[in-house]
Order: structure tokens, then sequence, then C-alpha cells
């Protein structure tokens, strides 16, 4: 395999920093081990990431739509 191509297929296998940070966090949450500070910590942050996804994937999706409500909110 090329030097590009074993990075290509190293890059499709590893998970982002994001990726594993969510999955560390939704296993913290699942434990009985946290105290309840923690686990509604845990519970904002991946509601937080879990909103910006899907925020990316309609702007994505609807670059026009996603014009008008950045300049509605007044994004730069």
């Amino acid at each position: 395999m090329t030097n590009a191509s074993s990075t290509v297929v190293e890059n499709a296998t590893k998970p982002s920093d994001l990726a594993v940070a969510t999955d560390l966090a939704q296993r913290m949450l699942a434990s009985d081990d946290n105290p309840v500070g923690v686990r509604e910590a845990l519970r904002i942050l991946l509601r937080a990431v879990e909103q910006d996804a899907v925020r990316r994937s309609v702007d994505a999706q609807f670059p026009v739509v996603a014009r008008f409500l950045a300049d509605e909110r007044g994004d730069q």
C-alpha cells in the first residue's frame, strides 16, 4: 500500500477526538459510580454535542437556510 493509501485507511478507522470523548462521556453517564453532579454535567455535554452535530448536518444539506439562520443569529 502506498503512503497516501495507508494514511487514508488509518484515518478512516481511527475515531476523532470528539467521537472518543463522546463515547467516554456516554460510558461514564451509564456508570452508577459517578455523583449526580457529574452525571448531569455529562447529560448537558452530550446534549450540546448532539445538537451541534444536527446543526452541522442540516447546514450541509440546506446551505441557503443555514446562511439565513446564521444571519438571524448575527453569526459572522
